[in-house]
């Protein structure tokens, strides 16, 4: 899948609209042909199946005052979000918006979000979802 096709078929979607839960870390759901999800579902996408993102870093920060998932590249100087939908220079994407508390995901955040995504993806089968 290409960035653009992502782009095109996505919506966005709260994780407790798509799956009940406040926080699931589980990529874009496809549904009735869209790619629904959040920030970090559509960062997780992006990473997992557009070439050229494989090797960016999930970063947290807060957007406008919202915690917030965004992809970095590993040299810091570039970043996607949800919101913009194609890389920009972080220079500029600090500049658009109104950010705090930005930094790279710690290892063990992120080991705990993808452990507990597992857990509610089984979750969601058991349900028929």
């Amino acid at each position: 899948m290409t960035l653009q096709e992502i782009n095109k078929r996505f919506i966005y979607a709260t994780d407790k609209d798509l799956t009940g839960f406040s926080e699931a870390w589980l990529g874009l759901q496809e549904i009735d042909g869209k790619l629904m999800g959040d920030c970090e579902d559509y960062a997780i996408t992006l990473k997992r199946e557009v070439a050229g993102f494989h090797n960016w870093n999930y970063w947290y920060c807060k957007l406008n005052g919202e915690g917030h998932c965004i992809l970095v590249s590993q040299s810091g100087l570039n970043v996607i979000d949800n919101n913009i939908k194609n890389p920009i220079s972080m220079e500029t994407y600090l500049d658009i918006y109104d950010i705090t508390n930005l930094r790279p995901y710690k290892w063990y955040e992120l080991m705990w979000k993808l452990t507990s995504a597992w857990f509610i993806k089984q979750y969601l089968k058991l349900k028929g979802y």
